[in-house]
């Protein structure tokens, strides 16, 4: 009743598509390229020079892709430990 009964949907664990891809080892790389040159690409703006509000704000972003990039390297280890 209201979703809260004991059922098959519950039991079923669930997985972001980014998750489904990490297990592609091709995709797996793509994606970490992709992070890494838009990384080197915000590192090149910043270096270009931007106002301070840009900066700031560029900094943010640039903080946000590589706590991506580790949270990738991070869940592509626990795929490994899990199956070995």
């Amino acid at each position: 009743m209201f979703g809260l009964g004991k059922d098959d949907m519950h039991k079923q664990f669930f997985t972001y598509d980014l998750e489904k891809k990490l297990q592609d080892p091709t995709q797996k790389e793509a994606i970490e390229k992709d992070i890494e040159n838009k990384i080197h690409a915000i590192k090149k703006l910043l270096k270009a020079g931007v106002n301070d509000q840009e900066f700031e704000t560029w900094g943010h972003i640039l903080q946000g892709y590589y706590s991506l990039l580790k949270t990738v390297g991070v869940m592509a280890q626990n795929k490994q430990s899990k199956r070995g």
